[in-house]
């Protein structure tokens, strides 16, 4: 199962509505809940971004989970309420087992002279 995180702001036409942000957020969800058929989970957030959501998907029959995320994308920008940015997200356990293929000479490389 493909892990996302989603960085969601608000624009100025969502910050104008933002009595209806319950509403606003709420079909946002079930957008990513049609697609992907799993919850998504939506935190306000101090920084630069005012909520994070973070959800997996699985590949479909129709749309792989890239695709999902990336319908789901578009789907948040076409509102107009919220600007997006998506990242897929990998497990330690998955990083590590990436990390442990790279050949040898490319370990090398980069380590640090230890003269």
């Amino acid at each position: 199962m493909a892990e996302y995180l989603f960085y969601l702001k608000l624009t100025a036409r969502g910050a104008w509505e933002i009595r209806s942000l319950q509403e606003i957020l709420d079909d946002t969800v079930g957008m990513w809940r049609s697609l992907a058929q799993t919850e998504l989970e939506v935190r306000a957030v101090t920084g630069k971004d005012d909520f994070v959501a973070i959800g997996s998907a699985d590949d479909g029959v129709e749309l792989s989970a890239d695709q999902i995320a990336l319908r789901f994308a578009l789907y948040v920008a076409e509102s107009g309420y919220l600007k997006i940015e998506s990242s897929r997200a990998f497990s330690l356990t998955e990083f590590y087992a990436q990390a442990e293929q790279l050949p040898e000479h490319t370990r090398k490389r980069f380590m640090w002279d230890k003269r």
